[in-house]
This record gives C-alpha cells, structure tokens and sequence, in this order.
C-alpha cells in the first residue's frame, strides 16, 4: 500500500531549483500547495501553513543569489517553528541546515520524495 502524498510548500529563491523540487515532489505522490521565492514571500506564507493544510515545507538556507550564509533559512525556521510548530521542515541547500526535521540538501534531490513520504 502506498503511504498517503503530503501537502508541501516550497521556498527556494532559484526558480530552476523550485521546478525540480516541485517535480521530485509531484512524482513521488505529494502535492505542492504553495510556493515562496524570497525572504518576504517566504515569511508572509509562513502565516498562512496551517490555513493551507501544509505538512512539510522544503526550504532553502539562502533566497537571494548574493546570500551565502544561511541566515534566512535560519529566520524562516524560527517563523515556522513558532507559528507552525507540527509542520515538518526538510533541509533543501547546498549547505547543511541545522535544526530542520530532515536534511536533504540540493545534492539528495533523488531522494526527497521519499523522505517526505517517512515524515511523521
């Protein structure tokens, strides 16, 4: 039996990025219900997670081209954890992200769905 598809948000600044995540997502079974591609998108959809049924959100470290130092993946987390407490979080950077639920980064994209699929 096939585990039921998760309601996900993407926030990833790079749209070549987000279409391939959107992509590993959707063929593994899960729907993608909103998207974010900077700092202010991402906080503003941070407010609304529970209103859209959201589970998971995969979330880059850096939104703009010239950030490198994972600061706004790290303020959006802190949004997220505060305001969305049971909302899963996984790590889609190029570096690693401490404290979300899974750390995937951009170099595991073949194995997103499925870690999705295993969160609780």
């Amino acid at each position: 039996m096939k585990p039921e598809g998760k309601r996900c948000a993407i926030i990833e600044d790079a749209l070549e990025w987000q279409s391939q995540i959107k992509s590993a997502l959707t063929e593994g079974g899960h729907t993608v219900v909103a998207r974010a591609t900077n700092l202010q998108a991402a906080l503003d959809l941070v407010k609304n997670l529970k209103k859209l049924k959201v589970q998971v959100v995969t979330l880059d470290g850096n939104l703009t081209p010239d950030a490198d130092n994972g600061n706004h993946g790290r303020e959006v987390l802190q949004c997220i954890r505060a305001t969305a407490p049971k909302v899963k979080v996984v790590g889609m950077s190029l570096d690693s992200m401490p404290r979300v639920d899974v750390d995937v980064g951009k170099q595991g994209i073949r194995t997103l769905a499925y870690e999705v699929s295993k969160l609780k």
